[in-house]
């Protein structure tokens, strides 16, 4: 088993309430960190625990394409802009704080820009996994029970990103894949970082790369 995913499992274990509260972990990283899939495979382990388990991604809590692409200054547009945050991050307070909570919201498709209607019904001792970029954002840090950061540079995130099916299927070629993360993805994770510092919040599972981490190439404009 992935180390990373044997502490998350051991701590959650040691955390988790037996009737009383759901526990939500936090997963965040910069992008192509290994965010989903590690979140997958948690999901996956609970389950063969037989542990009642949901799974959140800010993925499905896109802004329209209009607003999330708007202004000249892309990276500030994805960072601000770029997620429902409000819908988001209240639904992981509403979580955290009642008994259950049964209803619909909406998410929303990336490819069509299309809202699609999600039934969330969780009741304790849930444990609700929660992955995605700037989830460590300032005003929310408090709403995760059990943050992680997944620790890799921008250098070899870009190198996953050039390999991902996910990436070659959204932007079609490498100079478009480095176009989005270089001027788009990680301008705005070097903001993240100067803005919120996400990594203090958390535990950082650092994947030991001997790959250079140089933030400031991608230094935030402005």
């Amino acid at each position: 088993m992935d180390w990373k995913l044997a502490r998350i499992l051991d701590d959650i274990r040691d955390n988790v309430s037996r009737g009383e509260s759901n526990l939500i972990v936090g997963i965040s990283g910069i992008d192509a960190s290994g965010k989903t899939t590690l979140a997958a495979k948690l999901v996956e382990e609970l389950r063969l625990g037989e542990m009642p388990v949901c799974l959140l991604s800010i993925d499905d809590f896109l802004s329209e394409r209009s607003i999330r692409r708007a202004g000249p200054d892309r990276s500030l547009s994805y960072y601000e802009r770029g997620f429902e945050w409000d819908t988001f991050f209240g639904l992981i307070d509403e979580i955290g704080r009642v008994q259950r909570v049964d209803t619909i919201v909406p998410t929303r498709c990336q490819e069509t820009d299309r809202i699609i209607s999600r039934q969330i019904d969780i009741q304790p001792p849930t444990v609700v996994v929660v992955e995605g970029v700037f989830l460590f954002k300032r005003p929310y840090q408090s709403l995760f029970h059990l943050p992680y950061w997944l620790e890799i540079g921008f250098f070899e995130g870009l190198a996953r990103a050039r390999a991902r099916e996910r990436d070659w299927q959204n932007y079609g070629s490498l100079e478009e894949i480095d176009r989005q993360y270089l001027n788009r993805f990680y301008p705005a994770q070097s903001r993240h970082f100067a803005l919120d510092d996400p990594k203090s919040v958390a535990v950082v599972l650092d994947e030991d790369s001997s790959l250079p981490r140089p933030i400031a190439d991608f230094a935030a404009s402005g």
